[in-house]
Formats: structure tokens, C-alpha cells, sequence
């Protein structure tokens, strides 16, 4: 219910401060982030089985590619598992400093938002009367608590989901170094008795570029509401601090930029991961092995060597995507200035 009003209260406050500069562009950052949150609302709707599908794809990964057998493999994802908690708190952290807002109307009350952490309120529940002011600021500090909440569990589910598509190619490369030391024991030519390893390497490389696509199905409107959003909430908080240098708006300009930090960081990591495994291909000792073997590798090759993409149509995310708004936004400040 308190998401569903949101758009509501934001479209009122657009009007109330028109006048004030600064609510205005607070109010219209804060407006482009309800947008995003109500957009994404959905996921808990629509996407919960997609989600678990996901989460248990995930939990199975030591099994399909036999972490049991390998213990390289076994450390390969006990350090991806690792890496999924560390970033996935640091993410909650970012996000929790939204809160600040919160603490700064109590701290350093604005005459302009009333004293309360957010530049809108409800137009039919008078300020000036201390049981609405009361009501008016809890529901900000339930709102911003509910929108960090809600966002944290998808951008967190999408980060572990390129953590493992990225861990699931880092322990391919080590059965393909295993595959090479088999080569290497083996006769020149008379590698038959690899052909059963080699199958299994092609059917977890395909298995990894369909997960990364049911990824890629999965968030393509998330990733859409992120850089259409974020850019917005960018230019607004730093129209915001270029009007008052000392606003509360800095702790949500930190978090909402790295909400795509995050995002495009892991897209990248996934493309570096990516682009090196044909090498990791190749490297394999291929000339000693039968005719019709070289033919799979060469056809694996060829397989590895299109990116993994995650993103958008027109924008993906990777750290040149991310250096590309920071630029924009920077030449943007410095126009204001």
C-alpha cells in the first residue's frame, strides 16, 4: 500500500515546490527513485519462481561441474561464495545510507521540507498539527526503509547471478588445464579415452552461456530502470548540491551511484572472464589430439569467443558504461557551476 501512494506523493510534491529550487530538483531525484522502485515492485509479484529457479541454479553449480572430484573447482566457488557475501553486505550497507535522510531532518531540520527527511508529505493531513507531522515523518522513515529492502534483494539476486556465471567460467578454465595434463600423458593422437572429459567441458561451457541468457531474460527491466533512473537521480542531486553545497542529499547520491557501480562492475568482471576464455581454449594442447576432437575444439572456440553480455538494448552494463554517466554527470556539475 505504501508503495502503491508513492507515485501519488511525489507528483503532488513536484507542485508544492515549484517555487523552491532546490526541494524541487530533491523532489524530483526522490520521484525517479520511487519510479524505479514501484517498476520493480513486480519482481516480488511475477518473478518469485524465476527467482527461486535461479537461487537453486546456483546452489547446484558445485555439483554440475563436480567440485566433489576437483578441489581446484571446490575452491573456485567456495571463493565465488565468499565473494557473494562480502559484496552482497557492502551492497546492503550503500543502500542503507539512504537512511541518512532520516537522521539529518532530526539533526539538521529543513524549513523547507517542514523538518521532515523527505520533500513531500501528504496534502490533505496539516503539518502545523504535531499528530500528522509525526505520522507524515514515520512514513517517510518506513518508505526509505522499504525501498532500500526491496531494492537490495534484486540488485543483490542479479550480483550473485553474474558472481556465478563469472566463478562457473573461472572452473572451467581449471578442467580445461586438467584436460590439458591428461593430453600430455597421453600418446600423441590416441586421446580417445578424453573424449568423454571433452564432452563434458562443451556441455558446461553451453550450460554456462544459457544461464548467463536466462540472466540476461530475467533483468532486462531491472537493468533498464536502473540507467534510466540513476542518471536522472544523478543530474538531480547534483542540481540539489550546486543550490546548497550543505543539503543531505550526498549520502543518496552515494548510494544510488553505486547501485550502478555495482552493476556494471560485475558485467565487466563477467566480460573479462569471458574474453579470456577462447585463450584458455586454445592453450589446450588441441595438436595432439584425434581429428575429430580438434574439430570440437575449434567449434568451442568459436562459441567462446561472442561476448556475455548483460544490460540493456541501447546500454550495457560495464565499467565503460559507468565511466560514460560519471563523465556526463561530472560535465554536467561543472556546467551548473
Amino acid at each position: 500500500m505504501v508503495i502503491l501512494i508513492q507515485p501519488y506523493l511525489s507528483y503532488k510534491a513536484i507542485f508544492i515546490h515549484k517555487d523552491s529550487p532546490d526541494a524541487l530538483t530533491e523532489s524530483l531525484s526522490i520521484s525517479a527513485t520511487s519510479v524505479q522502485v514501484f517498476a520493480r515492485a513486480y519482481f516480488y509479484i511475477f518473478q518469485r519462481s524465476m527467482c527461486r529457479s535461479l537461487v537453486e541454479n546456483i546452489r547446484q553449480q558445485r555439483v554440475l561441474f563436480g567440485a566433489n572430484e576437483y578441489p581446484d573447482v571446490e575452491d573456485v566457488f567456495a571463493r565465488s561464495a565468499d565473494r557473494m557475501l562480502i559484496f552482497y553486505h557492502l551492497l546492503h550497507g550503500s543502500y542503507l545510507s539512504a537512511l541518512s535522510f532520516v537522521l539529518m531532518a532530526i539533526v539538521m531540520p529543513d524549513p523547507k521540507k517542514f523538518g521532515l527527511p523527505l520533500a513531500f508529505h501528504f496534502p490533505f493531513l496539516p503539518l502545523d498539527n504535531p499528530i500528522w507531522w509525526y505520522f507524515t515523518f514515520v512514513h517517510h522513515a518506513v518508505m526509505i526503509f522499504i525501498a532500500v529492502h526491496l531494492l537490495v534483494v534484486i540488485d543483490g539476486t542479479m550480483m550473485i547471478s553474474m558472481i556465478s556465471v563469472s566463478a562457473r567460467i573461472q572452473a572451467m578454465k581449471v578442467l580445461l588445464r586438467r584436460l590439458d595434463e591428461n593430453i600430455q600423458c597421453a600418446p600423441w593422437y590416441k586421446t580417445q579415452a578424453l573424449e568423454a572429459e571433452l564432452d563434458r567441458i562443451i556441455v558446461l561451457h553451453e550450460s554456462i552461456k544459457d544461464f548467463a541468457r536466462q540472466i540476461n531474460r530475467s533483468f532486462t527491466i531491472h537493468f533498464f530502470a536502473i540507467f534510466a533512473t540513476i542518471c536522472l537521480v544523478i543530474c538531480m542531486c547534483l542540481n540539489v548540491i550546486a543550490i546548497s553545497p550543505k543539503s543531505s542529499v550526498y549520502p543518496f547520491l552515494g548510494a544510488s551511484t553505486s547501485q550502478l557501480f555495482v552493476m556494471c562492475y560485475f558485467g565487466n568482471i563477467l566480460l573479462i572472464e569471458n574474453d579470456s576464455l577462447s585463450t584458455d581454449i586454445y592453450s589446450v594442447q588441441w595438436y595432439r589430439m584425434t581429428i575429430s576432437q580438434q574439430k570440437k575444439i575449434m567449434f568451442m572456440i568459436a562459441n567462446a569467443q561472442p561476448d556475455i553480455k548483460v544490460g540493456t538494448v541501447f546500454m550495457l552494463a560495464n565499467m565503460t558504461t559507468f565511466v560514460t554517466v560519471v563523465r556526463a554527470a561530472y560535465s554536467y556539475f561543472t556546467i551548473l557551476q
